[in-house]
């Protein structure tokens, strides 16, 4: 998803009054979701800062680059203090510097270990209701093994019921997550909270892990002894 940012004013500080010079794309100054406020830039010499942050953007390795840099400002002034130099992405996403993001990624953290947890319970429950099944319909898989059924045939069976109950669960599960999928926006940056790529994915992971849950009761079914099920009456 692309913005229009706002522009910032580049002006030239003459004694007396200001004139405007140049016109540059925005910087998100007081944080990735803050609201943009009007920047204005001066030039050093006119209007002097006891302090200044410069921003590099390295062609090659970004770690050689921090001692580069370094060493240039020491051959141009070896008073000048140089302190807190890090990537910028270090900058982004550590809380004690910087309010930016950590609450967005610690909301996504939550949501990846609720997530998770889901996940494993939908397994549990879709193997306990294909085991529980197969319990039920012992005899039955026991006469169509009997009758000449092979094993391959009674595991798609099991497993085409698995993927049945995993699939009208997905089907549900998008039907209810499309609607809430804005209230996510205000945790992400520049992506859709209904990314298709991501439901695919998201999709897939919930038919694979529902197949795998079937895969043991099927197993199980097509192990059946057709003479102790139907002696077992």
């Amino acid at each position: 998803m692309r913005t229009t940012l706002p522009s910032e004013i580049v002006i030239a500080s003459i004694p007396g009054q200001c004139q405007i010079v140049g016109v540059v794309r925005h910087v998100k100054d007081f944080g990735l979701n803050g609201t943009s406020r009007e920047q204005f830039y001066f030039s050093l010499e006119q209007v002097p800062f006891a302090f200044m942050t410069i921003t590099v953007r390295p062609a090659a390795d970004a770690a050689s680059a921090l001692q580069a840099v370094r060493d240039t400002v020491r051959d141009i002034d070896p008073g000048v203090p140089v302190f807190q130099v890090r990537p910028m992405s270090s900058w982004v996403n550590d809380s004690t510097v910087n309010d930016s993001t950590w609450r967005q990624r610690l909301g996504m953290v939550l949501f990846a270990v609720f997530s998770g947890v889901a996940l494993v319970l939908a397994s549990i429950g879709v193997y306990g209701v294909m085991a529980y099944s197969v319990a039920q319909q012992t005899q039955e898989i026991g006469i169509r093994l009997a009758l000449g059924a092979t094993r391959a045939l009674i595991m798609r069976l099991v497993l085409r019921r698995a993927l049945l109950l995993t699939v009208s669960g997905v089907a549900i599960g998008l039907a209810a997550a499309l609607p809430l999928a804005r209230l996510l926006g205000a945790l992400l940056f520049q992506v859709w909270a209904s990314d298709p790529a991501v439901l695919g994915a998201a999709v897939a992971l919930l038919i694979s892990t529902g197949a795998l849950a079937g895969a043991i009761p099927a197993l199980r079914a097509a192990n059946t002894d057709p003479l102790l099920a139907i002696r077992n009456r």
